[in-house]
């Protein structure tokens, strides 16, 4: 009887051990996949953040039913922005969001400029609207905007910035590149 209950023993114990290392395969497969798909997903953030590299988002601009966005556009960039600026430095201008009748909340308008050149000029002016209602601010990707959102309200406001895609941050007196929310906690 003990033979039979040594050998069952034996038997469990090599079955837990197959288990084990089965186990220990998987998790080691599964910790390569997460860092690949972290790799990958790096690595179409920064795609996604070349292909927006050139634009920019103005918020607190009044809308109307039949407004000429580009003649009003021009308008900010040239006279409150004292940015010269005509049509054929913007590639592409629209209105994002949904229209919503009745309400006093105008949609973000989004600018997509021929060259960086002049989207810089413009981001850097942007202090000439600080008496105004008009905010204005890179395209940032979904994570890079969590990531600048998590680190305003870390570091304070006036500490975090973006600049080319980027997230910077005044962290004791020195000047950081943060690259992901990891960096945050």
């Amino acid at each position: 009887m003990e033979d039979k209950i040594s050998k069952m023993l034996n038997r469990m114990d090599e079955k837990m051990l197959d288990l084990t290392n089965k186990m220990s395969e998987v998790s080691k497969s599964v910790i390569a996949h997460d860092n690949e798909l972290k790799f990958i997903s790096k690595k179409l953030d920064d795609m996604e953040t070349f292909q927006r590299r050139k634009i920019l988002r103005f918020d607190g601009i009044g809308e109307n039913d039949n407004e000429n966005l580009m003649s009003i556009m021009i308008n900010i960039l040239n006279n409150s922005m004292k940015v010269k600026c005509s049509s054929s430095d913007i590639c592409n201008l629209y209105r994002q969001g949904k229209l919503i009748r009745g309400s006093n909340n105008a949609r973000i308008v989004v600018i997509e400029f021929v060259s960086l050149l002049k989207k810089n000029e413009i981001l850097k002016a942007r202090k000439e609207l600080k008496q105004t209602k008009i905010f204005v601010y890179e395209d940032l990707t979904k994570c890079k905007y969590a990531l600048l959102k998590k680190a305003k309200k870390l570091y304070g406001q006036e500490h975090v910035w973006s600049f080319g895609g980027n997230i910077f941050a005044k962290i004791d007196n020195q000047i950081k590149k943060l690259e992901s929310k990891d960096y945050l906690l």
